[in-house]
C-alpha cells in the first residue's frame, strides 16, 4: 500500500496527443485505467510508467449515480481524490484515503504500519483498519452509528460533540447525547488537534476504547456497576450503582433508556404505556369514503345527547385539484364541546385535536398543521407531490384503488427532521416524531423537564407524572410540609406554647404524685399528669413539624416521597397520635371519676403504699392502650390494610412517585403480558424485583403507611369508600367521640350535683368557679372535635374532598386543646396568665393616663384598685368536704 510519498513523479501531468493534438493531462488523470475518451491520450499513452499501489472498488462516472462498482487499479496519482471528481468519484471502500497529507481523522494499524484515514473513509461497511485490542471486534473506522436520521450515517465519535453533522442534526439529538457526563476527553476519531469532547455515559466501561487516553475504560476513574448476566457497566464516583430493567432472559436495559419514547426492547413498550397511563380518546374520527365522522356521528351510533351533526369541508388540508376533499361530521354544538363533556381543544388528542383546531371549532387555539415542503417526508417512498388548490404550498398524495381518482390526499404532518407521520399521532401526548416537533405547537399538553408531554390536568394535581417531578415541583405548585404562612406561624406559637406550658404542668403533676396523701388527690395528680403528657407529646409534634418544615421545607417536592415514607414522618404520626389519644382517654377517665368521687360524697382515704403502687399500675394501662392505637398501623402484619403505595425512588421511571396496589397490577399486567387483578404487597413487591437485575441488592421499594397520607403526617382521619383504611379510621373517630360525649355526660352530672351540694353550703363560690371551669372544658373540646366529625363524615360520603384541609386540622384545630388545657386544669398556671394579664392591663391605664391625661395614677388602696391584702377565708364547711377537693 502506498504512503503519502508515493506517486511524486510526473506531479505536473503529462503531455501527450489527444486525437492528434498536443495536449497536457491534469496529473489525477494520468494512470486513470478507465479513463473516458475526452481525457484520454491517444494510444493510452498516459498509462505508460504508471505505479500501481494496488486496486479498488470504484464507480468511476460521476454522471451515473446508479453505477454498479467495478474494481480498478489505483495507481498513485489517484489518492486522496476527491469526491467531487467528474471522472474518478473515489474508492466505495476509502482506500484511496489512507495516508493523505491532510484531513486525517484517525490513526489506526494497515497492514501492520499505523496509518491515517480521512472522513471520506469512514462508515463505507468496507472496513480498512485492522482490529486492535481496543476495538471491541469492531474496526475503528466502521464503529458507525447507522441511520442516525433519515439518510446520514456517522462515525460514533462525531456523535454527541456539539456540532451537527446530519443535515437535521440527528447527532447531536439522538438518545444517547442526553446521558453525557461532564468529563471530557480526546476521542480516537475526529480532530486530531486534540478538541476534548464530553464523553457519553454509554461508552464507559463498554470494551471499545473512545479517548485517546483511555479514560473511558480506566476503571479506575469510575465506579463499576452490573454483572456478566446484566452487563458491566461504570458510573462517575460520585453516583450509585443501578439497577437495570430485565426485557427478556439475558436482555437488560439500562434504566436511564426506559420509558423515554424509544422502544429499545420488546416490553418496553406496553410497560410504559401502563405506567404512564396515556391519554385515551374515545372521540376519534372514523372514516367512511371521503368523510370523517366523530364517533358520536357515526350512523347507527345514537349520540351521548340529542344534537345533530352536520358536514364541515375541512378547507385547512387544501387539497390537489382533482384529489378527494376530506369532510368532517361534526355535531353543531361541537365549537364548545360542553355536549361531550369536553371543554374545549385542551381536552382533545391526535386527529380529533388537529381536526378542531385547524377548522376554528376551538377559539384561540393554534392549527398545529405546517406546509409540506419537496425535502419533506424521506420516510415515505411512494409520495406524489403536487400543488394544492390555494397554490401556495404543496399537497402530498399517495396512490389509493379505493380512491375514485385513484389518489388520496395524504394526511400527514412534516416532522423539523424530514420525516411525516399521520394526524393520529400529532398532540396525542408522545413524541412520534422523534424531536418533539409534533407536539410543539400543541395547548392539550404539559412538557415535563424531562421531555414527557401530559395531559394539563396532570399538572400541579399531587400526583407525580413527570420523571424530573416538574409538573409538581415548579413555581406554580411548589409544596411545603406546611402550606402558608398562617399555618406556619400558628404552628410555632401553638408547638412552643403547649410544649413549655405542658412540660411545667407534668413536673408540678409529678411533684403532686410523690405528695399526694389521698387516693383522690393520687388519681387527680396522675391524670391530670397524663393530659399534660399528651399534649405536651402534641405540642412537641407541632415543634418539630416546624423545624422539619423551617429546614427542608423548600425542598420539600423534591424529597416528598422521600420525608412521607421516612421513619421521621411515621414517628410523628406516632407521637401526634400517641399525645391526642392519651389526653382525650385520660380526660375521659378523669372526668368519669370526678363524677362518681362527688356523688358518693365520701371522705378520701390516704392509701397505703401497696394501694399506692397498685393504682399507679393500673393507670399505666391507659398511655400502653393508647401507643398501642398509635402503632398500630405500623405492624408488619397488617400492612396489607396500611400500606397505601410503595415508592421506589426519583431514578425509577417506570414507577413515578409511589403507585398504588391498582397502579401495580397495571404494570405488572403490561410487562408479564397478562392479566393481573389478585396479589398482595409481598408478591406485588415480589414480581417487581423480578423486572430488574439483582446486582446491586434489587428493586424494594419503601412503604407509604397510613401517617404518609399527607405532608404533615397526620393520622388519617379523612377516608373514602374504597380506603382499605377506612375501617380503622372510623373505629377510632367513633371511639373518640364516644370519649367526648362521655365527658360531657360526666360534666354534666358534676355540675348538677355541684349544685345541689353548694346550695345547703357556703361554698357557692366555689361552685360558681367549677361550673365555669366545666363550661370551658366542654366548650372547647367540642367546638375542635365537632368541626372535624363533621368534615371526615362528608369525606367519606364524597360531598367534598377534604384532604386540603389536613394541614388546617393538624395544626389549629385539633393541637388547639393542647395550649388550652393547662390553663384548665393547673390553677397555678392559670392564676399566673390572670396575674400577668391584669397587671399588664394595669400598666398599659398607668401609661395611658400619663402621657394622654396628664393624670397621676391612683395609689394603691383606692377606688379603682384591687386590695392586694389577703382576703379572710369565709366560713363553710372543712375544706376536705367541700366540692373542689372531690372533684378537682
Amino acid at each position: 500500500m502506498a504512503d503519502d510519498e508515493q506517486g511524486c513523479e510526473h506531479p505536473y501531468g503529462k503531455d501527450c496527443t489527444m486525437n492528434g493534438h498536443p495536449k497536457w493531462q491534469i496529473p489525477r488523470y494520468v494512470c486513470l485505467e478507465r479513463n473516458v475518451n475526452t481525457f484520454k491520450c491517444d494510444n493510452d499513452t498516459h498509462m505508460d510508467d504508471c505505479e500501481w499501489v494496488g486496486g479498488c472498488w470504484s464507480t468511476m462516472s460521476f454522471y451515473n449515480t446508479d453505477e454498479e462498482p467495478r474494481w480498478q487499479n489505483l495507481s498513485a496519482r489517484q489518492m486522496c481524490t476527491p469526491r467531487d471528481d467528474p471522472l474518478f468519484r473515489g474508492c466505495v471502500d476509502g482506500r484511496d484515503q489512507i495516508n493523505c497529507t491532510s484531513g486525517a481523522v484517525l490513526t489506526c494499524p494497515i497492514g501492520g504500519h499505523p496509518s491515517t484515514l480521512t472522513d471520506l473513509a469512514l462508515c463505507t461497511r468496507w472496513p480498512i483498519c485492522e482490529v486492535g485490542p481496543q476495538d471491541g471486534g469492531t474496526p475503528l473506522d466502521e464503529q458507525c452509528v447507522w441511520d442516525v436520521e433519515v439518510g446520514c450515517n456517522t462515525h460514533k465519535h462525531v456523535m454527541c460533540d456539539g456540532k451537527e453533522d446530519c443535515p437535521f442534526g440527528g447527532d447531536e439529538t439522538a438518545d444517547i447525547c442526553r446521558f453525557t457526563l461532564n468529563t471530557t476527553c480526546v476521542r480516537r476519531v475526529g480532530d486530531l488537534g486534540g478538541i476534548a469532547t464530553p464523553i457519553p455515559s454509554a461508552w464507559l466501561c463498554d470494551g471499545v476504547t473512545d479517548c485517546q487516553n483511555g479514560a473511558d475504560e480506566n476503571r479506575t476513574l469510575w465506579r463499576e456497576c452490573g454483572s456478566q448476566r446484566s452487563k458491566i457497566r461504570c458510573v462517575p464516583k460520585s453516583e450509585k450503582c443501578r439497577e437495570m430493567f430485565r426485557c427478556g432472559l439475558d436482555n437488560y436495559l439500562d434504566m436511564e433508556y426506559l420509558c423515554d419514547g424509544i422502544s429499545n426492547c420488546e416490553r418496553e413498550g406496553q410497560v410504559c404505556s401502563a405506567a404512564q397511563q396515556l391519554a385515551v380518546n374515545p372521540f376519534k374520527p372514523i372514516t367512511y369514503g371521503t368523510s370523517r365522522y366523530l364517533l358520536t356521528c357515526v350512523p347507527g351510533f345514537n349520540p351521548p345527547f340529542s344534537q345533530r351533526c352536520a358536514p364541515e369541508v375541512a378547507d385547512f388540508l387544501a387539497p390537489a385539484f382533482g384529489i378527494d376533499q376530506v369532510t368532517m361530521i361534526l355535531p353543531n354544538s361541537i365549537t364548545t364541546l360542553k355536549s361531550l363533556g369536553m371543554a374545549d381543544c385542551r381536552t382533545s388528542y391526535g386527529e380529533l385535536y388537529v381536526y378542531l383546531a385547524c377548522m376554528g371549532k376551538c377559539p384561540g387555539i393554534p392549527c398545529p398543521v405546517r406546509k409540506i415542503e419537496t425535502a419533506d417526508c424521506t420516510n415515505y417512498f411512494d409520495k406524489i407531490y403536487t400543488l394544492s388548490k390555494d397554490k401556495d404550498s404543496l399537497t402530498l398524495v399517495t396512490p389509493n384503488r379505493d380512491s375514485p381518482t385513484g389518489f388520496s390526499h395524504r394526511q400527514l404532518f412534516p416532522c423539523s427532521n424530514g420525516i411525516c407521520i399521520p394526524y393520529s399521532e400529532v398532540c396525542n401526548l408522545a413524541d412520534d416524531c422523534g424531536d418533539g416537533s409534533d407536539e410543539d405547537s400543541c395547548s392539550n399538553h404539559f412538557k415535563c423537564g424531562s421531555g414527557e408531554f401530559i395531559r394539563l390536568g396532570q399538572r400541579c394535581d399531587g400526583v407525580l407524572d413527570c420523571k424530573d417531578r416538574s409538573d409538581e415541583c415548579n413555581g406554580s405548585c411548589t409544596q411545603s410540609i406546611i402550606d402558608g404562612m398562617g399555618l406556619v406561624v400558628a404552628s410555632w406559637i401553638i408547638g412552643v406554647t403547649a410544649t413549655f406550658l405542658n412540660l411545667v404542668v407534668m413536673v408540678k403533676q409529678g411533684r403532686a404524685v410523690y405528695k399526694a396523701r389521698t387516693s383522690v388527690a393520687l388519681i387527680n395528680s396522675v391524670f391530670v399528669g397524663f393530659i399534660s403528657m399528651g399534649d405536651f407529646m402534641v405540642g412537641l409534634y407541632l415543634f418539630l413539624l416546624s423545624v422539619y418544615n423551617a429546614t427542608k421545607g423548600s425542598q420539600y417536592c423534591e424529597v416528598r416521597f422521600e420525608w412521607l415514607t421516612g421513619s421521621t414522618c411515621s414517628f410523628l404520626g406516632v407521637l401526634s397520635t400517641l399525645g391526642s389519644l392519651l389526653s382525650l382517654y385520660s380526660m375521659t377517665v378523669l372526668s368519669i371519676i370526678r363524677a362518681y368521687n362527688l356523688t358518693r360524697l365520701s371522705l378520701p382515704s390516704t392509701p397505703s403504699s401497696s394501694e399506692r403502687l397498685r393504682i399507679l399500675a393500673l393507670c399505666l394501662l391507659l398511655p400502653l392502650c393508647a401507643l398501642f392505637v398509635a402503632c398500630f398501623p405500623l405492624l408488619n402484619e397488617l400492612e396489607e390494610y396500611f400500606i397505601n403505595g410503595l415508592y421506589y425512588g426519583a431514578d425509577n421511571p417506570l414507577f413515578v412517585g409511589a403507585p398504588t396496589r391498582p397502579q401495580h397490577r397495571s404494570i405488572l399486567s403490561g410487562y408479564y403480558n397478562r392479566r393481573i387483578t389478585t396479589g398482595n404487597w409481598a408478591r406485588i413487591r415480589f414480581l417487581v424485583r423480578s423486572m430488574f437485575s439483582q446486582d446491586h441488592g434489587g428493586i424494594s421499594g419503601n412503604k407509604l403507611g397510613f401517617y404518609g397520607n399527607a405532608g404533615c403526617c397526620l393520622f388519617k382521619y379523612f377516608v373514602h369508600q374504597d380506603d382499605p383504611q377506612k375501617v380503622f379510621s372510623w373505629v377510632i373517630l367513633i371511639t373518640n367521640s364516644i370519649c367526648l360525649l362521655v365527658v360531657l355526660v360526666s360534666y354534666c352530672v358534676v355540675t348538677v350535683v355541684a349544685r345541689h351540694v353548694g346550695a345547703g353550703t357556703n361554698s357557692g363560690s366555689n361552685s360558681a368557679k367549677l361550673q365555669r371551669k366545666i363550661s370551658i372544658i366542654i366548650a372547647t373540646d367540642f367546638t375542635c372535635w365537632t368541626p372535624f366529625a363533621i368534615i371526615a363524615t362528608l369525606n367519606f360520603l364524597e360531598v367534598f374532598d377534604a384532604t386540603d384541609l389536613y394541614g388546617l386540622f393538624s395544626i389549629i384545630v385539633l393541637p388547639i386543646n393542647s395550649m388550652i388545657n393547662p390553663l384548665l386544669y393547673d390553677r397555678i398556671i392559670s392564676k399566673a396568665i390572670k396575674t400577668i394579664v391584669r397587671k399588664s392591663g394595669q400598666k398599659i391605664v398607668e401609661i395611658s393616663l400619663k402621657n394622654f391625661s396628664h393624670v397621676e395614677p391612683p395609689q394603691e388602696g383606692e377606688e379603682g384598685q384591687g386590695d392586694s391584702s389577703p382576703r379572710p377565708t369565709r366560713p363553710g364547711i372543712p375544706r376536705m368536704k367541700t366540692v373542689s377537693s372531690l372533684v378537682l
